[in-house]
């Protein structure tokens, strides 16, 4: 309740704006945002259009479009408008891994792949990216960049419990079951510490067949 009052107030302060700068486009942007919140998809996309209209070059709203065009399972337009706004921000790491994330609903996966590197190139820390660049390698059966992928993720988290069972997974294709049952103890570790019984129980299936 006390969420849904505040979006309500909001929205009423950015209307009031929005009718006296008719020609700004924060108000539009900033109501078609809170729109996006309350899941409003089909009545936050004029609104965003028309901050657009106002500033074609601005990388914000073509984001919020982008999450309006998803919203309405418009994944096409989705895309074009993470384009636009990847031109605008060429250095916004998150911009290019929702990209890669979208290309990878519309089934193109080099393009998702591509967007992913450039996250990962402008932000070598983003594990998100990372992890989506090894999984799509896992799907190509590129087992051997695949635990390159993994290993770099495991040193700069050593205790990501997903990244050893997937780094597992690719050794066991690869007939490196020594290392398999090795990446799998450690995966079993950390999910036992996180309480993923799901996960564990899925790590402990696959140690008791390599074992």
């Amino acid at each position: 309740m006390q969420r849904q009052k505040r979006f309500d107030e909001a929205a009423t302060v950015y209307t009031q704006l929005k009718s006296l700068q008719p020609r700004d486009w924060r108000p539009y942007e900033a109501l078609g945002t809170i729109l996006i919140q309350k899941r409003k998809y089909a009545e936050a996309l004029p609104l965003l259009q028309q901050a657009e209209g106002f500033a074609p070059s601005n990388g914000r709203i073509q984001l919020s479009k982008a999450v309006a065009f998803l919203g309405l399972n418009r994944p096409s337009e989705g895309a074009s408008a993470l384009e636009k706004a990847a031109v605008i921000e060429r250095t916004n790491a998150q911009i290019f891994f929702k990209l890669g994330e979208v290309y990878q609903i519309m089934g193109q996966g080099q393009k998702a792949f591509e967007a992913f590197r450039t996250a990962v190139k402008l932000q070598p820390d983003f594990l998100e990216a990372q992890s989506a660049i090894g999984k799509l390698l896992m799907a190509e059966r590129d087992y051997p960049r695949a635990m390159i992928v993994y290993r770099q993720i495991l040193e700069k988290s050593p205790k990501d419990a997903d990244a050893y069972f997937n780094l597992a997974i690719a050794l066991r294709a690869r007939d490196r079951v020594s290392e398999a049952v090795e990446a799998l103890t450690s995966a079993q570790r950390f999910f036992k510490e996180q309480g993923n019984r799901e996960k564990l129980a899925e790590t402990e299936k696959l140690l008791k067949e390599l074992r």
